[in-house]
């Protein structure tokens, strides 16, 4: 990588929420090859003051001289960074290196103390720093908890300023408001992750946590709702005969493709892109919920549909394998909606196909990542192995919602095998 090579630009971040006056807060983006990685400038700014046409920050921001002084400093540091590591005879420096490095140099000194950290300021910061290090889908999660916890308790306090009454009241409005309980789990497990990161960092007292008030207990077995379909469908999807120029021909692929990839979520598929993701029988990605890199011998059939894409009328000029998203999605913004239209009309032309082949259940994109991993349960493929493909930590997590793969070599060839 050379300097030359990485394009700059300031982003506003709408994809968290808003602070109370309505800002959002301002990175600096990183782009190389198709790679993206962020750097935060300390700075926020309301639409207002951002052209959305044009995408850049108007000069009319009150801080606008401060800001682009710490995004020319940001990029003196990424430059210097990526010139050191030439002199060295590192080649092979990326994004996500420099990234690190930049953030190590610019840490702050001096850490808010632990009495002025209130909760809904520190999980923003966890937020943040979740979208940072490109894990979207969890700082959703993250957001999705502060956001009812809101509803409960309106104004921001330190985490020692909650009480048992504070907990009780959050833990009753979900039995409220949410009707199950593996969705009341999710939230409170969220809420409780929180306070574990708030107390590694020393900033409330141990003792001092909500699982100690609240009856529910959000780590014990749920019932998951099905959303598997049996193997005979699947066959059925495949031989089903449809116009080769259909969109629903297009979406029967991309679901197989889904299937056939290990469970792979519609939003990371999106994202593939020739030559960087895929190569021969092997498939390397990292998924935007957890930020977990794959890298795995694709299964024959897949490779089949990658070729199918690959030779498919309609092309991305961005470099992507499926023909959804192009170069006039060019921010952040743009693509993360593009792939909801596109994850819309896909899930569309799915339940059609699902009364061609006469199928009992309701077919979508999630159905492939639980068909999957029950196909293989029924195959008696061993449950270690399915839990290492979902990167669950327990296996009472893959017992649970018996989700997708991601094998080694070794078990890919019992993949090829039993489906």
């Amino acid at each position: 990588m050379r300097v030359e090579d990485v394009v700059f630009s300031l982003k506003l971040w709408v994809y968290s929420d808003p602070e109370a006056n309505g800002s959002f807060p301002i990175y600096l983006q990183l782009y190389c090859a198709g790679d993206r990685k962020y750097l935060t400038t300390g700075f926020h700014s309301s639409q207002s003051y951002w052209d959305s046409e044009k995408d850049v920050l108007l000069d009319s921001h009150p801080q606008y001289q401060a800001i682009l002084d710490k995004t020319n400093s940001l990029k003196d540091d990424v430059k210097f960074e990526i010139r050191k590591s030439l002199e060295n005879g590192d080649d092979f420096l990326t994004l996500a290196d420099i990234k690190k490095k930049v953030k190590e140099k610019s840490k702050p000194q001096y850490e808010k103390p632990a009495s002025r950290k209130k909760f809904y300021e520190f999980t923003q910061q966890v937020i943040e720093e979740c979208f940072e290090e490109d894990r979207p889908g969890t700082a959703s999660v993250f957001v999705s908890c502060r956001n009812s916890l809101k509803k409960v308790i309106k104004t921001d306090k330190a985490f020692t300023a909650f009480t048992k009454e504070d907990f009780q009241a959050y833990e009753k409005f979900l039995k409220k408001t949410v009707p199950e309980d593996s969705s009341i789990s999710v939230y409170l497990r969220t809420f409780y992750r929180i306070w574990n990161i708030a107390q590694k960092k020393k900033l409330c007292p141990e003792k001092h946590h909500p699982k100690f008030h609240i009856e529910f207990k959000p780590y014990r077995r749920f019932e998951s709702r099905k959303r598997t379909i049996e193997k005979k469908y699947i066959d059925a999807l495949w031989g089903l005969k449809l116009d080769i120029s259909s969109r629903h021909n297009r979406s029967r692929y991309v679901f197989l493709l889904l299937y056939y990839t290990r469970g792979m979520e519609f939003c990371d598929a999106a994202l593939l892109k020739k030559g960087e993701n895929w190569a021969g029988n092997r498939l390397k990605y990292r998924r935007q919920k957890s930020g977990r890199k794959y890298d795995f011998k694709l299964h024959p059939k897949a490779v089949a549909i990658l070729k199918y894409f690959e030779n498919y009328p309609l092309q991305s000029d961005g470099g992507y394998i499926l023909p959804y998203i192009t170069s006039k999605h060019d921010t952040a913004k743009k693509i993360k909606q593009r792939i909801i239209s596109a994850l819309r009309d896909v899930n569309e032309d799915l339940l059609d196909l699902e009364k061609m082949i006469k199928c009992p259940k309701h077919i979508t994109t999630k159905v492939a990542k639980h068909a999957i991993a029950s196909h293989l349960l029924k195959k008696r493929v061993d449950m270690k192995f399915i839990q290492e493909t979902l990167g669950h930590e327990t296996e009472l997590q893959t017992r649970i919602y018996t989700e997708a793969l991601d094998f080694d070599d070794e078990v890919a060839d019992t993949l090829e095998a039993v489906i």
